[in-house]
């Protein structure tokens, strides 16, 4: 899981107090995140619990969804530009 600033800061984090400690290597080029602690993520009828996520530095525009949640789903299956999630 990566939260664009934004989104964190609607998420009730201070990302002005936050650590930007963690490297990642992306397309554009290394950016520094700041990891996290989400205490819940409801997407329907499926809700997760403490899973760990990255504020990302600059250049995210949009949150993405990542394995720290998926793994924790019974199953997850993509198929074109649908992703159909089971817990």
């Amino acid at each position: 899981m990566v939260l664009t600033r934004r989104d964190a800061e609607r998420l009730g984090f201070r990302v002005q107090t936050l650590n930007f400690v963690v490297p990642y290597r992306t397309a554009g080029g290394l950016v520094m995140g700041a990891p996290v602690t989400l205490g819940r993520i409801v997407i329907g009828p499926i809700s997760v619990e403490n899973v760990p996520a990255s504020v990302g530095g600059a250049g995210l525009d949009r949150s993405l969804l990542g394995l720290s949640f998926l793994e924790r789903l019974k199953s997850y299956r993509f198929s074109g530009d649908t992703l159909t999630l089971s817990q």
